[in-house]
């Protein structure tokens, strides 16, 4: 069942009940005052009859007259006053009307006088009172039973009146809520074919949002954020695989080439000894490039799909300058802890020791390959919240306009960048190791001065 159908039935169940319920209580409470009213008249008809036989005229042929004469809504009425003698009820007076069923005193009705000295009591289709009322000295009891013709007739017309509300309304009522239904999936089904014809192809498009005002422009306003955010995703996807390919083929198109070459004739054995040379440099840049898309494509994930536990940073970078050392013996990584914590966990934090190690050692290799001096300054610090690590270096710095682009795979924005060897991987792959562990990466740099990186990650909450 579509969601149009949902809504129209459950709100035209809604309204029905809401109908049942408020002509079921017109009418009970319409029922209870015609059957308070139509009481009230009987209690006044016995009344009335018992102060005439108390009167000195009474007469049986009185009192039969005063009800044949007098028009009145009590409908075959029939009424029994009877006098008690030696404790016993005797009848004085009775009267019907054409057509109404003889009324007589049973002995129930005594033992609830004796109780009660008024009850109403049911006749069939009749209504009837009972009243023992004191009429001189002697004890009467006065019985009127009577049908309210009148009270079931209007009665009669408000159900008809009301079962045609009930059913014209819920006729109505379905008309209008079907009407609604339709208009709010209206808009759903425009969101949703529009969503259905967005594809890679065409991830430029977006969805009418309207004023925005309400739910489903505030829905189609997050669709259209993740469509930016999927567009996004995917031009930088695209841009990696045409870096990565290009990277990749330059070491594979330089290493074909170099033994196409030494194939085209007899070399002596210093001329191979080159070419293998050669060659041995391209494939160790093509393992660094491989093992650098791998930790990329490994940092790419969600903090579930790695291995997390307590980790030491101070520990890491202590293990950092032998580490860069065998890089070249020309490199130098000096640490500066000058804020070391009387505990030990306050350098701690919680992520993965092999990710958060590439990271740092990256930023390290990268201050001292691009450094005049060769020389990084890693300093350490933390706070109640978060643990800094700044890493410092002398070199070129980093131009304005690549300030945005330096996080980019393969991008190396060091105008000499052609005689320093890399992959442009480095960043990229820090950045998102950073983001993965919930930090972030600021950076200070003066062009020609050199670049200062300060990495910030959140303490350990369970060791803080």
């Amino acid at each position: 069942m579509g969601i149009k159908n949902r809504i129209t039935l459950t709100f035209t169940l809604i309204i029905t009940l809401i109908l049942l319920l408020l002509c079921s209580a017109v009418y009970i409470f319409s029922y209870r005052d015609r059957v308070d009213h139509f009481r009230q008249r009987l209690d006044g008809k016995a009344s009335n009859t018992a102060i005439l036989i108390n009167t000195k005229d009474f007469s049986d042929d009185m009192l039969s007259m005063v009800n044949e004469s007098v028009i009145s809504s009590l409908m075959r009425k029939s009424i029994r006053v009877y006098q008690q003698t030696d404790d016993k009820y005797y009848p004085i007076f009775t009267y019907d009307d054409d057509g109404a069923t003889p009324l007589n005193l049973q002995n129930g009705m005594l033992k609830l006088l004796a109780k009660k000295k008024k009850f109403f009591f049911e006749d069939g289709s009749r209504t009837g009172i009972a009243i023992e009322k004191k009429i001189g000295q002697k004890n009467h009891i006065v019985l009127v039973s009577a049908y309210d013709e009148k009270s079931e007739l209007w009665l009669s017309q408000l159900r008809t009146i009301l079962i045609i509300f009930f059913f014209s309304s819920i006729a109505v009522s379905l008309g209008i809520v079907y009407m609604f239904a339709t208009r709010i999936t209206a808009s759903i089904s425009n969101i949703s074919d529009e969503v259905y014809h967005i594809s890679s192809a065409n991830l430029s498009q977006r969805l009418y949002i309207g004023e925005g005002k309400d739910e489903l422009g505030k829905l189609a306003s997050n669709v259209n954020k993740l469509l930016d955010k999927l567009q996004a995703s995917f031009d930088t996807q695209r841009r990696f695989i045409s870096n990565a390919s290009h990277e990749l083929a330059t070491p594979l198109t330089s290493i074909i080439s170099q033994m196409d070459v030494a194939l085209q004739k007899e070399r002596t054995n210093e001329e191979y000894r080159k070419v293998i040379n050669s060659v041995k440099d391209d494939m160790r840049r093509l393992a660094l490039l491989l093992k650098s898309l791998l930790e990329i494509a490994k940092a790419s994930g969600s903090p579930g799909g790695i291995e997390l536990s307590t980790v030491r940073i101070d520990e890491l970078l202590m293990s950092l300058p032998a580490d860069i050392k065998r890089i070249s013996q020309l490199y130098d990584v000096r640490l500066d802890f000058d804020d070391f914590a009387d505990d030990d966990t306050a350098f701690c934090v919680y992520g993965n020791p092999a990710l958060l190690y590439s990271a740092l050692r990256n930023i390290v290799h990268n201050a001292c390959k691009f450094s005049r001096t060769k020389i990084a300054y890693v300093y350490l610090g933390f706070t109640d919240t978060h643990i800094t690590v700044s890493v410092q270096d002398d070199g070129p710095g980093i131009a304005p306009e690549d300030y945005d682009l330096i996080f980019q795979p393969f991008f190396r924005g060091y105008k000499q960048d052609n005689l320093i060897y890399g992959t442009g991987l480095g960043l990229a792959l820090t950045h998102r190791i950073v983001s993965l562990h919930k930090g972030q990466i600021v950076v200070d740099t003066e062009v020609g001065k050199g670049s200062t990186f300060r990495v910030v990650l959140p303490r350990d909450e369970n060791k803080a």
